[in-house]
């Protein structure tokens, strides 16, 4: 019986791991962390906007370790490492959660339009209007949003297709603007700066 015991822990190491995910994401991040200046403010005024400047894309997340979500995620792993002695599976279920959430997240920031569709519920969070941003919190999955009422449809609407198609363009010229500027940049250190002075 000792498989029933294992699996148990598993499963509701997984669940909360959800529910940690949505608490966390509305409750703090949308409440507390919405202050500017506030050290939880990075989410609403850093991550929102850049993701709504760049069509869901946020660059922070090229580098894995280098945001302040990796550390607070680490913090919470390290925070529950006293149930690993207590409840070893739960605790296992727990570290997958959090790498599971990562490695999502990143991954929808990295690749919007794969968001966009298998993703479209934090998609929505991101990019509808208004009252979007105040619900679909959950980024793995809707369930917990759903059970809670919290989840409001922006994906596949005609006001989301012709929106999307609006915010990838400018996306694109922003980030065709950037490259350009990179090049010009590296143009200017290989003629030199006695060539610029003529």
């Amino acid at each position: 019986m000792e498989w029933v015991y294992i699996v148990t822990q598993l499963v509701m190491g997984w669940i909360y791991g959800h529910i940690v995910e949505y608490a966390i994401h509305r409750w703090i991040f949308h409440t507390i962390g919405k202050k500017k200046g506030h050290p939880l403010s990075f989410h609403v005024h850093d991550h929102h906007k850049t993701c709504r400047r760049n069509a869901l894309f946020d660059v922070a997340y090229k580098k894995i370790g280098t945001s302040e979500e990796f550390w607070g995620l680490l913090f919470l792993a390290v925070m529950h490492v006293p149930l690993a002695f207590f409840l070893p599976y739960f605790y296992c279920a727990i570290i997958f959660s959090i790498m599971s959430y990562y490695l999502t997240h990143r991954a929808a920031h990295l690749n919007p339009d794969w968001a966009r569709k298998n993703l479209s519920h934090h998609y929505d969070h991101h990019m509808g209007p208004g009252k979007c941003m105040s619900s679909n919190f959950g980024v793995r999955s809707d369930l917990i949003d759903r059970l809670l009422n919290t989840r409001i449809k922006y994906y596949g609407t005609k006001t989301e297709k012709r929106d999307w198609a609006r915010r990838k363009l400018r996306s694109m010229q922003l980030r065709h603007a950037i490259k350009r500027r990179r090049q010009r940049k590296e143009e200017k250190k290989l003629t030199g700066p006695e060539n610029n002075n003529d």
